[in-house]
Protein backbone atom coordinates (compact mmCIF):
# COMPACT_ATOMS: atom_id res chain seq x y z
CA UNK A 1 0.00 0.00 0.00
CA UNK A 2 1.16 3.37 -0.66
CA UNK A 3 1.02 6.55 0.86
CA UNK A 4 1.06 9.82 -0.89
CA UNK A 5 1.69 13.30 0.90
CA UNK A 6 1.78 16.52 -1.12
CA UNK A 7 4.74 18.56 1.21
CA UNK A 8 4.14 22.38 -0.36
CA UNK A 9 0.89 23.32 -1.65
CA UNK A 10 1.83 27.43 -2.23
CA UNK A 11 4.76 26.76 -4.97
CA UNK A 12 3.41 25.67 -8.35
CA UNK A 13 5.77 23.01 -8.26
CA UNK A 14 4.66 19.56 -7.16
CA UNK A 15 6.13 17.86 -4.60
CA UNK A 16 5.10 14.88 -3.99
CA UNK A 17 6.61 11.93 -1.26
CA UNK A 18 5.94 8.93 -1.94
CA UNK A 19 6.39 6.59 1.35
CA UNK A 20 6.12 2.58 1.15
CA UNK A 21 5.30 0.30 3.70
CA UNK A 22 8.86 -0.75 4.40
CA UNK A 23 9.46 3.17 5.03
CA UNK A 24 11.78 3.80 1.75
CA UNK A 25 11.42 7.47 0.65
CA UNK A 26 10.57 8.61 -2.92
CA UNK A 27 10.95 12.60 -4.19
CA UNK A 28 10.14 13.19 -7.32
CA UNK A 29 9.49 16.84 -6.81
CA UNK A 30 12.90 17.90 -8.82
CA UNK A 31 12.63 15.15 -11.68
CA UNK A 32 9.15 16.28 -12.11
CA UNK A 33 9.59 19.81 -12.73
CA UNK A 34 12.25 19.65 -14.63
CA UNK A 35 11.37 16.60 -16.92
CA UNK A 36 8.79 19.02 -18.59
CA UNK A 37 11.58 21.47 -19.88
CA UNK A 38 13.64 20.88 -22.90
CA UNK A 39 18.02 20.76 -22.40
CA UNK A 40 18.27 24.59 -23.43
CA UNK A 41 15.61 25.76 -20.87
CA UNK A 42 17.23 23.94 -18.52
CA UNK A 43 20.96 25.50 -19.42
CA UNK A 44 18.59 28.98 -19.73
CA UNK A 45 17.43 28.66 -16.03
CA UNK A 46 20.80 27.43 -14.73
CA UNK A 47 22.65 30.45 -16.40
CA UNK A 48 19.92 32.87 -14.85
CA UNK A 49 20.50 31.21 -11.19
CA UNK A 50 24.20 31.37 -11.34
CA UNK A 51 23.71 34.77 -12.51
CA UNK A 52 21.02 36.13 -9.88
CA UNK A 53 23.35 34.71 -7.34
CA UNK A 54 26.65 36.53 -7.94
CA UNK A 55 24.51 39.87 -8.09
CA UNK A 56 23.06 38.88 -4.95
CA UNK A 57 26.49 38.05 -3.69
CA UNK A 58 28.09 41.34 -4.87
CA UNK A 59 25.25 43.47 -3.78
CA UNK A 60 25.72 42.21 -0.08
CA UNK A 61 29.33 42.85 -0.46
CA UNK A 62 29.03 46.29 -1.06
CA UNK A 63 26.28 46.77 0.86
CA UNK A 64 27.83 45.29 4.06
CA UNK A 65 31.01 47.42 3.63
CA UNK A 66 29.48 50.41 4.06
CA UNK A 67 27.66 49.19 7.03
CA UNK A 68 30.44 47.63 8.55
CA UNK A 69 33.49 49.37 7.33
CA UNK A 70 36.90 48.12 8.69
CA UNK A 71 38.63 50.80 10.78
CA UNK A 72 42.41 51.78 9.57
CA UNK A 73 45.48 50.23 10.50
CA UNK A 74 49.16 51.70 10.56
CA UNK A 75 52.44 51.03 10.74
CA UNK A 76 55.56 53.31 11.04
CA UNK A 77 58.81 53.22 9.57
CA UNK A 78 61.64 55.74 10.14
CA UNK A 79 64.79 55.99 12.65
CA UNK A 80 65.24 54.06 15.81
CA UNK A 81 68.17 56.60 16.25
CA UNK A 82 69.10 60.12 15.59
CA UNK A 83 71.85 62.47 17.19
CA UNK A 84 71.00 66.37 18.72
CA UNK A 85 71.57 69.26 16.36
CA UNK A 86 73.39 70.95 19.74
CA UNK A 87 72.52 74.89 18.36
CA UNK A 88 73.54 74.21 15.01
CA UNK A 89 71.37 74.35 12.15
CA UNK A 90 69.17 71.16 11.03
CA UNK A 91 70.27 70.05 7.91
CA UNK A 92 69.03 66.57 7.84
CA UNK A 93 65.26 65.87 9.70
CA UNK A 94 64.11 62.54 10.83
CA UNK A 95 61.95 60.83 8.03
CA UNK A 96 59.24 59.33 9.14
CA UNK A 97 56.69 57.61 6.92
CA UNK A 98 53.15 55.70 7.68
CA UNK A 99 51.53 52.42 6.05
CA UNK A 100 47.93 52.53 6.46
CA UNK A 101 45.71 49.75 5.43
CA UNK A 102 41.92 50.23 5.11
CA UNK A 103 42.65 54.47 4.49
CA UNK A 104 39.72 55.92 2.45
CA UNK A 105 39.49 59.31 0.52
CA UNK A 106 38.99 61.49 3.90
CA UNK A 107 41.37 59.86 6.33
CA UNK A 108 42.96 61.79 8.78
CA UNK A 109 46.16 61.94 9.61
CA UNK A 110 47.39 63.76 12.76
CA UNK A 111 50.87 63.52 13.96
CA UNK A 112 51.87 64.17 17.72
CA UNK A 113 54.45 63.00 20.43
CA UNK A 114 53.89 60.86 22.95
CA UNK A 115 56.44 61.66 24.92
CA UNK A 116 59.30 63.74 24.35
CA UNK A 117 62.54 64.97 26.14
CA UNK A 118 64.46 66.04 23.75
CA UNK A 119 62.40 68.98 22.99
CA UNK A 120 62.12 67.35 19.42
CA UNK A 121 59.24 69.34 16.89
CA UNK A 122 57.27 68.35 13.70
CA UNK A 123 58.75 69.96 10.52
CA UNK A 124 56.33 69.70 7.97
CA UNK A 125 52.54 70.31 7.82
CA UNK A 126 50.65 67.67 10.18
CA UNK A 127 47.84 65.47 7.97
CA UNK A 128 50.05 63.31 5.43
CA UNK A 129 51.16 60.50 5.83
CA UNK A 130 54.83 61.33 5.41
CA UNK A 131 56.08 64.14 8.29
CA UNK A 132 59.62 65.42 9.12
CA UNK A 133 61.11 65.86 12.57
CA UNK A 134 63.78 67.69 14.20
CA UNK A 135 65.48 65.10 17.07
CA UNK A 136 66.18 68.35 19.18
CA UNK A 137 68.95 69.42 20.91
CA UNK A 138 68.37 67.44 24.27
CA UNK A 139 69.71 63.64 24.70
CA UNK A 140 67.27 61.51 25.66
CA UNK A 141 63.98 59.86 23.68
CA UNK A 142 60.75 60.66 21.92
CA UNK A 143 57.46 58.48 20.85
CA UNK A 144 56.43 59.80 17.48
CA UNK A 145 52.59 58.90 17.41
CA UNK A 146 50.16 58.76 14.27
CA UNK A 147 46.52 58.13 14.49
CA UNK A 148 44.80 57.94 11.60
CA UNK A 149 40.81 58.20 11.30
CA UNK A 150 38.50 57.38 8.58
CA UNK A 151 35.55 59.30 8.67
CA UNK A 152 32.34 57.79 7.94
CA UNK A 153 29.12 59.16 6.55
CA UNK A 154 26.88 57.53 9.27
CA UNK A 155 29.20 59.74 12.25
CA UNK A 156 30.89 56.66 12.98
CA UNK A 157 34.67 57.37 13.11
CA UNK A 158 37.29 54.62 13.44
CA UNK A 159 40.53 54.89 14.01
CA UNK A 160 44.14 53.27 14.91
CA UNK A 161 47.06 54.62 16.57
CA UNK A 162 50.57 53.64 15.67
CA UNK A 163 53.93 55.19 17.69
CA UNK A 164 58.06 54.12 17.04
CA UNK A 165 60.04 55.34 19.63
CA UNK A 166 63.68 57.38 18.59
CA UNK A 167 66.66 57.62 21.17
CA UNK A 168 68.78 60.69 20.89
CA UNK A 169 72.45 60.73 21.52
CA UNK A 170 75.52 62.06 21.42
CA UNK A 171 77.90 59.99 19.65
Amino acid sequence: MKKSTLLNLSSNRDYVLIRKENGFKMDFSGERYFSTLSDSEKIGQTKKKGMLNILLLLFVFLFTNFLFAQAPACNLSGPLKAKPHLGKVLKNPLKFSAEVINDKPNTIYNWSFKTNNTEAKLVSRNGVKTISVDPGENVGSFTIQLTVTNVNANGRNESCTCTQSVSVYKG
